[in-house]
Formats: structure tokens, C-alpha cells, sequence
């Protein structure tokens, strides 16, 4: 993702001008990576572009061949997980799914990521393995909720044999 230089916020469309919130400047969504200073100026990033994770979570809801997945230190966040999570809830033949962000600074996944895989693991019985090191799962131990049902929903799914999560 690429950040713009500064810009006035008086050019750009939102409601509020903090760290993380989207905003729309010349007619593209885009996500506040600079807070608008004393000048008034403010720098922007890309939203993601998810069109290629998008096609592979529709792939993986009907190949019935793939039993391994390295889709690691991608970047993908919370908002990235969802997508594969809600596409693997369909998929009974994936064994093996590598998450682990432990090369990355940016994108990890988060407390709701860790959410998505509790839903995801509820209802598939396939995965035998899960590698989520690196990830920010409790967002730095200020979250405890997405990892304390991670692990709840660990002790339901029966064919899990192995979890690196830390």
C-alpha cells in the first residue's frame, strides 16, 4: 500500500480525520495513515486491494483436490482472514492452512481476525493443522476475547492435531 504525500484535509470527503478511518479523496477510497496536522494536512493509503484473495477464497470453496494452503506473511489482516475463513467453511479437504505472519510488520491477523477462525473452525472438520505464528491475536494483550475462543473452539474441532499459534 502505498502512502500519499500530505494533503488538505479540506480536499478529502469524511467525517473524521483520525488514524485508520477511510475517507475518500478524488472520488478513491482510501484509509487515513497520518493524522491531519496543525496545517491541516493529513496523509492517506490504499484500501487493499482484495480481488486476488477474493478469487482464491472462490476457488476453495469448490476444489475438493487442495489439501495444503501457505498463505503466509501476506498482509492479509482481519479483513483478509475473513474471506478465506468464510470460503473454508464450505472446504472439507484443505488439512493444512499456514497464517503465520512472523516476516511481516503491518496486516496481522487481530482479536476479530482470531474471531473469524473460531466461526471458521466450528463448522470445519477438515483442517488437521493451523500455523497463525506471528499474528497479533490478543492485540498486544489488550484483547483477550478472539484467543480465549480460539482455544474453546480448539478443544470442539476433534481433527485439529496441531496449532502454532505464538
Amino acid at each position: 500500500m502505498n502512502e500519499t504525500g500530505y494533503i488538505k484535509a479540506s480536499q478529502v470527503q469524511g467525517s473524521s480525520f483520525n488514524v485508520g478511518d477511510k475517507v475518500v479523496y478524488q472520488g478513491k477510497e482510501m484509509i487515513v495513515s497520518k493524522a491531519k496536522d496543525r496545517d491541516g494536512d493529513l496523509k492517506m493509503t490504499n484500501l487493499p486491494d482484495w480481488s486476488g484473495l477474493n478469487a482464491l477464497a472462490d476457488a476453495f470453496r469448490v476444489n475438493g483436490a487442495l489439501t495444503s494452503l501457505d498463505i503466509s506473511n501476506n498482509r492479509m489482516g482481519d479483513d483478509g482472514v475473513k474471506l478465506i475463513c468464510e470460503a473454508l467453511k464450505q472446504n472439507s479437504s484443505l488439512k493444512v492452512l499456514d497464517l503465520n505472519a512472523s516476516y511481516t510488520r503491518g496486516g496481522e491477523i487481530g482479536p476479530q481476525g482470531a474471531q473469524y477462525l473460531v466461526d471458521m473452525l466450528s463448522v470445519n472438520g477438515g483442517l488437521t493443522s493451523i500455523k497463525m505464528s506471528g499474528n497479533d491475536l490478543t492485540d498486544s494483550g489488550g484483547d483477550m476475547t478472539g484467543i480465549k475462543e480460539l482455544a474453546a473452539a480448539l478443544g470442539v474441532n476433534g481433527a485439529l492435531t496441531q496449532v502454532l499459534a505464538f
